[in-house]
Parts: structure tokens; C-alpha cells; sequence
């Protein structure tokens, strides 16, 4: 089966990254996802194991994505994220949890985005004391803000008072915070060198450039349900890090802005994938059925229009010469065609394609060969009529089995249930009284209405009051 554009492009969106050495993972917000967190990892944290930080070897990329670059130059990972969610929209059938972690992984960017632009407003203003609250995640994007709205840098020294009040895991600790807060209320002008060292007093640094002195582990996915968020949402395939305080020893959960696929949901996915292509595969091989039935309705008429060309070459028919042996090749053509005709036997429902007059003529296993040659020859070519219109019915079925739809089974049950619901609608049977009335004194009967077309029929039930 043909890949879509979106496929290929995401493949070589994908595949580039990978060979980046970002891996996929990395890419989608979900790298190491080992599930939950164990009691042996627990313990390793509260070790204070350092944070492992991986390199990132670029490498080359070529195809595709060599392509993208000469276009955008080296893409950020919202810029990624931005092309995989547009390839993945192009596919046939786009992936929600892809698309869901393209989403993440451009809202995470741009609140990243948006915390380093207010740390440059805050230290513009003098406030950087507020700006290293910020960095450090001790305040929030939105506390930041309000605190930049605010004139003067007296919220800076607020700030910092804010900090050294707040309760600490280590009671020495916070009794030593607590001093330097009765030192900056006491001299305003002793802020930054107070600040300084509480950083340092409670394991983090003052300098930016730094790594902070927390221990984080690697991310992890949440697996159940059961947890939300404090706008009541849950916290299924939410990102989280174990981050241990290396001053104090505290180690605590840390929700992260981006998504990734628990197990429960892989598995469910490959289930639907793997129904997905049995659903095709099943309507391609029905398909190949319809197709074969059709050919062989097309051959079928061929060997009428043969039976025909008998009649007109002088065969002889009739309650008589049907019991008497061939006494010319026309005759005894035609009866060669009649035996082979004989054996196919047609075991199909209604067409709507057919008039019932016509299905059952279709329905006939052989040619009678007691008419004489001119009622034979008619009976013939109604029968040429019916499988004609029998051909092209199945040939409408692989159509829609095999191109219609989204190309399943499932896809081709549905639409045929609607056709037969359009035709079920318009049979006599449904007709009213006065309706039936009406066509009676246009001298069609049950048996002529029986000739009508699809088309006919519903013409005359769209013209109702």
C-alpha cells in the first residue's frame, strides 16, 4: 500500500533527529521512560547522585531534513515539533499521541521562552535577585510577572525576604535563613550579600552559568489515572522527575509540562494498528473476490452474445429440434454454449443495480432451449442485460472494498448498508395507497414497477408532499 506524503516526511523528520543522536524519545518529551519509580532508585536519589547530563553529538543529516536546514537554517525543537505536527496531519490516519506530544513539546517551548525573556526584563529592572528566583523555579512565571510590574527594586528586597522566611526541611538551616532575614529588614542595603549566601546555605548558587546543586533523576511517565492535576485533569502519561535537595536531603516529585505514551496506552495502540490492517488487508482481499465474480459475469455475456451469433447463423431451437440430435455446427455450437452456461450458478442477494425482473433472469442456470430461435434469441439478450448490470454491481463492490473509504472492511460494510437502506426505502411495498392508485391509472402494475430503476423509483418518492 502507497505511504502518504505525511508518513514519508515524518519518518525523515524522525529518523533525523535519531541520527542526530536526540533519539526519538528525545524528540517527543518521553526520553528514558522507565515507568515508575523503584525503591533502589529512591534510595540512589536520596545518595545525591548527580544529574547525568548527555552530549549531544551532531551529526549530518542528509535527505529530507538536509532540505529543511538549507531552509531554516538549525531548527529548534519548536520548529521540530511544529514540522512533525503538520507531516503528522498529513498522513492518512494521524497519530493523537503524536500529535499530543508535538503539542507538549511546542507549549513547553514556549513557556521556556517566555521564563528567559522575563529574566532578562527582571535583571533590565535591577530586580535580578527576582530573576534568579526565577531561574531557579523558587517562584513561578506568573509571579515573576507581577513582581516585574511593580516600580522600583524595593520588590526585589521583598522578594529575597519572601525566600528567607520559607520553611526548610533542615531545622538548622532554616534557622540560619531566618537570621539573614532579621539582617536584611534591618539593612535593606544587605540584600544581594544576603541572598548570595543563602543560596549557598541551601545548595543552590548564585551564578547562572552554574548547574544547580539538585539531584535529578531521569524522566519517568506516569502510569495511572487516578492522579490530576489541580485543575482536576489526569495525570495519565504525564512526565515527572525525582528532584532531591543535596542540602537538605529532601527528595520531591516533580511534575514536568509534557506527555508520553503509558503502557496501557502502546498497547492499545498496537491493538489498533493491528486491527487496522487485518480491516485492509481483509477489504483488499474482498475486493479481488468482486473483481474475479465480475469477470467472470463479463464472460458470461460473452458466451450469450456467441449464443446470438448461433441463433443468427441458423441454429435450430424449439419443443422439436431441442429432442433431435445437431444436424448442423450452428446447432450444435449452441448447444455446447447452453451445457456451459448450465453449470454457472448465480448465488448472490439483490443488486440494487438490477430491477427484480432482472435478478431473476440472473437467477436462471441454464438457457431453454424449447423456445424457438427469435424467443430465444430475446430471452438471450435479457440475459446479457442482467449480467451485464451484475458485472458492473461487482465491479462497484472492489471499487468501494478496494479505493473507497478509508480503505477498510469496515469502511465498505458501512457504505453498503447505507446503498441497501436508499433501496429498501423505495421497494412497493412502501408505496401508499394513493401512490399505488396513481400508477395504476398510468397502467404501471406491481410487475412493471418491478423494471423500474433505482433512479425512477426514488424520483417518484422525492416527489411526495
Amino acid at each position: 500500500m502507497a505511504i502518504g506524503l505525511g508518513q514519508m516526511l515524518i519518518g525523515g523528520l524522525l529518523g533525523h533527529q535519531i541520527g542526530k543522536g536526540k533519539g526519538l524519545m528525545d524528540l517527543l518529551g518521553t526520553g528514558g521512560d522507565k515507568g515508575k519509580v523503584t525503591e533502589d532508585q529512591m534510595n540512589a536519589y536520596k545518595q545525591n547522585i548527580p544529574t547525568q547530563v548527555a552530549s549531544t553529538n551532531q551529526q549530518q543529516g542528509g535527505g529530507i531534513m538536509s532540505g529543511i536546514e538549507n531552509m531554516f537554517g538549525n531548527p529548534s525543537q519548536e520548529k521540530i515539533a511544529r514540522m512533525g505536527l503538520a507531516f503528522n496531519s498529513m498522513r492518512m490516519h494521524p497519530d493523537s499521541n503524536l500529535a499530543a506530544s508535538f503539542q507538549k513539546t511546542i507549549d513547553s517551548s514556549k513557556t521556556n521562552s517566555s521564563r528567559q525573556a522575563l529574566i532578562t526584563v527582571l535583571e533590565k529592572q535591577g530586580k535580578k535577585n527576582v530573576a534568579q528566583l526565577l531561574r531557579i523555579g523558587a517562584i513561578t512565571v506568573a509571579e515573576a510577572s507581577k513582581e516585574s510590574l511593580k516600580k522600583g527594586t524595593g520588590t526585589d528586597i521583598e522578594m529575597v525576604l519572601k525566600y528567607l522566611r520559607k520553611p526548610h526541611a533542615d531545622p538548622a538551616v532554616q534557622a540560619k535563613l531566618a537570621d539573614l532575614a532579621e539582617i536584611v529588614e534591618a539593612d535593606n542595603s544587605m540584600s544581594d550579600e544576603a541572598f548570595a549566601a543563602a543560596m549557598e546555605l541551601t545548595g543552590l548558587t548564585a551564578d547562572a552559568n552554574k548547574q544547580y546543586a539538585l539531584g535529578l533523576s531521569e524522566i519517568f511517565t506516569h502510569q495511572g489515572k487516578e492522579a490530576v492535576d489541580e485543575n482536576g485533569r489526569s495525570r495519565e502519561g504525564q512526565h515527572y522527575q525525582m528532584q532531591t535537595d543535596k542540602a537538605s536531603g529532601e527528595t520531591e516529585k516533580v511534575w514536568l509540562d509534557s506527555f508520553g505514551e503509558t503502557l496501557l496506552q502502546k498497547q492499545e495502540r498496537i491493538a489498533k494498528q493491528e486491527d487496522l490492517v487485518r480491516d485492509k488487508a481483509k477489504a483488499q482481499s474482498m475486493g479481488n473476490e468482486y473483481y474475479a465474480e465480475a469477470r467472470e459475469y463479463r464472460m458470461q455475456v460473452d458466451q450469450f452474445e456467441q449464443i446470438i451469433a448461433t441463433i443468427e447463423d441458423g441454429a435450430l431451437s424449439g419443443q422439436i429440434a431441442s429432442r433431435l440430435p445437431a444436424m448442423d455446427a450452428a446447432t450444435a455450437r449452441l448447444r455446447g454454449l447452453v451445457n456451459e452456461l448450465g453449470i454457472s450458478v448465480i448465488n448472490s442477494a439483490t443488486f440494487g443495480a438490477l430491477s427484480e425482473r432482472e435478478m431473476q433472469m440472473a437467477m436462471r442456470t441454464n438457457i431453454n432451449e424449447g423456445l424457438k430461435p427469435e424467443e430465444l434469441r430475446k430471452m438471450v439478450i435479457e440475459q446479457i442485460k442482467a449480467r451485464r448490470k451484475l458485472a458492473q454491481e461487482y465491479e462497484k463492490m472492489a471499487k468501494r472494498a478496494k479505493f473507497e473509504g478509508d480503505g477498510t472492511w469496515s469502511s465498505f460494510v458501512k457504505l453498503s448498508m447505507e446503498e441497501t437502506a436508499r433501496h429498501d426505502a423505495v421497494v412497493w411495498e412502501e408505496l401508499n395507497a394513493s401512490e399505488i392508485e396513481s400508477l395504476a391509472l398510468r397502467g404501471v402494475d406491481r410487475q412493471d414497477y418491478m423494471d423500474w430503476t433505482y433512479e425512477q423509483r426514488r424520483a417518484l418518492f422525492d416527489g411526495r408532499d
